[in-house]
C-alpha cells in the first residue's frame, strides 16, 4: 500500500454525481470543474517540492483547457498518473 504524502481533496465534485442516474458530466460543468481542480491543483503545488510542484501547475493549464468530459477525463488520467509516481492521494468517492 502506498504511503500518500499529499491529498488533493476532489470528493466533492464526485459526490453529486454518484447520486444522480446519469453521472455524466455536462460539457459546462467539466468546463467549470476543470476550473475547480485547476485551482486545487495550484495550492497544492505550493506544498511540493519543485519538480511535482511545476508537473502540478502544467496539469492545472491541461484541466483549464477542458471544454467537454472527454478533456476533463483525459486530464483526470493524467492526474491519476502523476498522483501514483508523486504519492498524491486524488481523493474521490474513496
Amino acid at each position: 500500500m502506498a504511503n500518500w504524502q499529499h491529498t488533493l481533496p476532489l470528493k466533492d465534485l464526485w459526490v453529486k454525481y454518484e447520486e444522480e442516474d446519469n453521472p455524466d458530466i455536462p460539457p459546462n460543468e467539466a468546463t467549470e470543474n476543470g476550473r475547480i481542480v485547476a485551482s486545487r491543483l495550484r495550492k497544492l503545488s505550493e506544498e511540493l517540492s519543485p519538480l511535482p510542484g511545476k508537473l502540478a501547475k502544467n496539469l492545472a493549464l491541461d484541466f483549464e483547457a477542458v471544454e467537454d468530459i472527454d478533456d476533463f477525463n483525459e486530464a483526470m488520467d493524467s492526474l491519476w498518473d502523476f498522483g501514483d509516481r508523486y504519492l498524491i492521494w486524488v481523493e474521490t468517492l474513496f
